[in-house]
């Protein structure tokens, strides 16, 4: 369970948590606290794929503004996704965290003596992207003229200028917030969309998995639907090599539906590069496909689309509509996307194969790929 998902089960605890959490953060800020005339600015991403594409608009608005070195604290997967942006950036330096630095099933980072993850880098401005107690595991000890970012109330005396993090909001517009605070904004909206670029002939990719089982619809209902597709276009079905087993899915496709096994992120980039439109659960895979410009159909159950669809005109949904569904304000369902004792995922499960087909199928006139 998570720290807010407690204090809110508790809510009287909440008072005394918060000034016993002011209070810690705000001296040990105050210690560490260090003037430094370097203009070197950190950026502190910690995301998994889906998050990692959405920081980069903010990024790129900072850099647009800003002739600054910057330096990007990331997860070696993220600097993937980064790669394909600012590869010809040569302003861009990367600090990695390594896995075995992971604490607490990965949501605290340890650091310690000669194993600080800054090492001798020593930054004017830090900008924290991430605002979970991860980036603030990271910042708890870390040196620097400016702290700045978006976080929960309870690590706000972490940072020089903080904002909490917004409900409601699509996630790119979260990750400006941080970016507020240290370069003022305007004309963003150009930085949000990335460019379309597919061509009409190219397959149409599947990728049926999600992050959790909750966010998937299910195996033999993408089958089905690679099927019924397969009629008006060439398909493909990619997955991961740890993901189903090939055989599973030999007996369940006829010839037409290719099915191509990655074991690698950049093989599965490689994929999605040489595709027209990626249909798949709300997953990293669907903002990786925005990101290289291509169209894709996102099914949603227990996440919000308002919050996470791509921006775009290529860009398409469908959700099941139920009375525990998101709320417009909220990230999740009430069972944080379904992680959180959902008694049955409705909201995959009464989603028909002739629902989904129907509404892709018009996408894909509107596309006029079919």
């Amino acid at each position: 369970m998570k720290i807010t998902e407690f204090i809110k089960k508790h809510p009287s605890i909440s008072p005394f948590l918060q000034l016993s959490a002011d209070t810690l953060f705000y001296i040990n800020h105050k210690f560490y606290k260090r003037r430094y005339s370097s203009e070197a600015v950190l950026i502190i991403s910690l995301h998994k794929l889906g998050d990692t594409i959405f920081t980069i608009p903010a990024i790129n608005y900072f850099i647009s503004n800003s002739n600054k070195k910057i330096t990007i604290l990331c997860f070696e997967e993220s600097k993937v996704l980064y790669d394909l942006e600012f590869i010809e950036e040569d302003r861009i330096d990367y600090l990695i965290v390594p896995k075995d630095y992971l604490r607490w099933e990965g949501r605290l980072v340890f650091q310690k003596g000669k194993n600080n993850l800054l090492g001798k880098e020593k930054f004017g401005t830090i900008i924290d992207l991430t605002g979970t107690i991860l980036s603030a595991s990271v910042l708890f000890r870390t040196q620097a003229d400016k702290i700045v970012g978006i976080n929960d109330i309870y690590f706000r005396k972490i940072y020089d200028n903080h904002l909490p993090i917004r409900n409601g909001s699509h996630l790119m517009d979260i990750y400006f917030d941080s970016i507020s605070l240290t370069t003022p904004l305007k004309n963003i909206s150009k930085f949000k969309m990335f460019k379309p670029s597919f061509r009409t002939d190219d397959p149409i990719l599947i990728h049926p998995l999600a992050g959790w089982k909750e966010k998937e619809w299910g195996l033999k209902k993408f089958i089905e639907l690679a099927e019924l597709l397969s009629e008006y276009h060439p398909i493909k079905i990619v997955l991961p090599k740890s993901g189903i087993a090939k055989d599973i899915l030999f007996d369940g496709l006829s010839n037409p539906v290719k099915i191509v096994v990655t074991n690698t992120l950049n093989e599965l980039i490689s994929e999605i590069k040489n595709s027209s439109v990626l249909i798949s659960n709300d997953s990293g895979p669907i903002h990786i496909a925005s990101l290289l410009g291509k169209a894709t159909f996102t099914i949603y159950g227990p996440t919000n689309p308002i919050m996470h669809i791509p921006n775009g005109s290529h860009h398409s949904y469908i959700q099941k509509k139920l009375s525990c569904a998101p709320r417009p304000e909220n990230k999740y369902c009430f069972a944080d996307a379904g992680r959180n004792g959902c008694p049955s995922n409705e909201c995959m499960q009464q989603l028909k194969i002739s629902e989904v087909f129907n509404t892709i199928i018009l996408f894909l006139h509107k596309l006029k790929i079919i």
